[in-house]
């Protein structure tokens, strides 16, 4: 029962992720969605659930969405603890996680871009969520675009991915940094990273480099609706999504908006 049930989480993360989109290093990896929960602690000890986590491997020269299939030996951590786990062949692992509680995971695999991940457990339902890092080579050569140092040096970044229900509500939102400055991007047709745009295009998304470590908010307007957020943490106002940032990684944020 076990087999078949992570078996179907595997299929289930994989069609949701083709249907999503995917992301790079700093960027989208599908959604914080509720997987089944997991038990409580012991006597005094906080509630817990699992969460379900897929890790895929993305690559902008594939035609689609780019997914290549599953990427296997992703470490996933809790931050500063050693609650951490380590992907397998299908890009699968469950890590324990308290409920009702803002978490931060570290996302890490050598040759790749480390992430930071902003999730929130519910009790009970579906915990899910799935990054798709990007290699460092690909991400070196982003920075380069945007005329920013890679590794990062005292400071981190942030990748948000608009999602609409139909594919032109993706295109035109606009990105607003609350709290801090940093060099605002926007991702183009072809997935590549741009100072030039001033919105979103269907590529999808942008994001912002050079931020000091710290929590952040940003505001997503322009020719959007309402926003739901699905990876991070609400924020104070309306369309509005708070992230953690840290040194050395970069940080992935999804909203959907209507």
């Amino acid at each position: 029962m076990t087999r078949y049930l992570f078996g179907f989480l595997g299929v289930f993360a994989l069609s949701l992720m083709l249907s999503l989109g995917c992301g790079e290093g700093g960027g989208e990896g599908g959604s914080g969605g509720t997987a089944g929960s997991g038990g409580t602690g012991g006597a005094g000890g906080a509630e817990t659930a699992m969460l379900t986590i897929y890790t895929g491997d993305w690559r902008p020269d594939l035609p689609g969405d780019g997914l290549a299939g599953p990427l296997e030996g992703v470490e996933v951590c809790e931050a500063d603890t050693t609650n951490c786990v380590v992907t397998d062949s299908s890009g699968l692992a469950q890590l324990p996680l308290p409920v009702d509680e803002e978490v931060i995971l570290t996302v890490e695999k050598k040759g790749y871009d480390p992430m930071l991940g902003s999730e929130k457990l519910v009790s009970g339902g579906l915990n899910w969520t799935s990054f798709a890092p990007a290699t460092m080579e690909r991400v070196t050569e982003q920075f380069g675009r945007l005329m920013s140092p890679y590794p990062m040096q005292g400071t981190g970044s942030v990748f948000i991915q608009v999602y609409g229900g139909r594919p032109e509500v993706a295109v035109g939102a606009t990105l607003e940094l609350i709290g801090t400055t940093g060099k605002r991007y926007y991702r183009d047709e072809d997935h590549n990273w741009s100072l030039e745009l001033t919105a979103t295009t269907s590529g999808g998304g942008g994001g912002f480099v050079e931020i000091s470590p710290g929590e952040y908010q940003i505001e997503i307007g322009g020719a959007v609706g309402n926003c739901s957020v699905y990876r991070g943490w609400l924020g104070d106002a309306p369309n509005r999504v708070r992230f953690p940032v840290r040194e050395g990684y970069g940080s992935t944020v999804r909203v959907d908006c209507d």
